[in-house]
């Protein structure tokens, strides 16, 4: 459900006025360390992208930085679900697509879901219902990176994250994978971007505590 906020009662409406007029977005890019949620994937059979996309709604659903929208009148309001905005490839093309995803009641359902849309929209031809309250998940599974930046003639598009995962690598045993998330500075601060991190490399040590 989408909330309106009262921007008079907020306490960071000074700063929040001062980035958006100002148009600032930032990325920043971590290294996540994923050895057990590949391992978690593994063994349960589920898909290492669906379960990367699910941990992120469900860690920035615990902000309301991340959780910033307009509606259709243009005024400010925060989503209390999150659903998921997700690119495809075509297998035949190579040329690129998104599709939006509701996150649901439980992991489960959102990976079953996934699959099966990815099945209608490339078996059938069927393309979903576009989602509201959308975080942008993208992946190029193909090589890792040290750094990501994204770029818009606006960059008020980033009041909803972005965030795009390379491919992991191994490193001392374990398996880090990069992780870019884009935000525009009136919804966000550093701060509010070190708990995301914090809270999702933690539920990546424990994956079995989100996802099952």
């Amino acid at each position: 459900m989408f909330h309106l906020m009262d921007r008079s009662k907020w306490q960071r409406e000074k700063t929040f006025s001062h980035f958006w007029a100002a148009d600032i977005a930032y990325t920043i890019t971590k290294d996540l360390d994923v050895t057990e949620l590949l391992a978690w994937c593994k063994s349960e059979k589920q898909s290492f992208f669906a379960a990367v996309c699910y941990l992120m709604l469900s860690e920035m659903e615990q902000q309301q930085a991340f959780c910033l929208d307009l509606d259709e009148k243009g005024q400010l309001g925060y989503w209390d679900q999150l659903a998921a905005e997700y690119t495809v490839m075509d297998p035949k093309t190579k040329e690129m697509d998104s599709l939006s995803l509701a996150k649901g009641r439980s992991f489960l359902q959102f990976a079953s879901n996934m699959q099966r849309q990815k099945e209608d929209f490339f078996d059938r031809q069927i393309r979903p219902v576009q989602q509201r309250g959308v975080v942008l998940f993208s992946c190029v599974p193909w090589f890792s990176f040290t750094s990501l930046t994204m770029h818009s003639r606006d960059n008020h598009l980033f009041l909803r994250p972005m965030v795009c995962w390379g491919q992991w690598e191994m490193r001392q045993g374990r398996a880090w994978m990069p992780l870019a998330l884009t935000i525009h500075h009136a919804a966000a601060d550093g701060y509010h971007c070190g708990l995301f991190f914090q809270g999702l490399a933690a539920a990546c040590l424990h994956p079995d505590a989100v996802l099952q």
